[in-house]
């Protein structure tokens, strides 16, 4: 452990000193983080603002006689839709 531990400590004085291999560590930190932080944010509240989302609906069912009695479901469904 204490080996691993020198060779950590070692790596991190040589990313010191050479700028470029700071920024490139910098950067592969941050951005990852960055995407996370924005995909979050973006996702947080879907619903929020869906209140005034235009939706269509198209019905084309033409029913079905079941017993002598004529089912329409999708009739059913568009009248379900407008009351609600």
């Amino acid at each position: 452990m204490k080996t691993s531990w020198n060779i950590f400590k070692l790596d991190l004085k040589h990313i010191g000193k050479n700028w470029v291999a700071a920024l490139l560590i910098g950067g592969l930190t941050f951005l990852p983080s960055l995407y996370a932080w924005l995909n979050i944010y973006a996702t947080w509240d879907s619903y929020a603002y869906t209140n005034q989302l235009p939706v269509a609906v198209v019905n084309e069912d033409a029913g079905a006689m079941v017993r002598d009695k004529l089912i329409d479901v999708g009739e059913e469904l568009i009248k379900t839709l407008q009351d609600n």
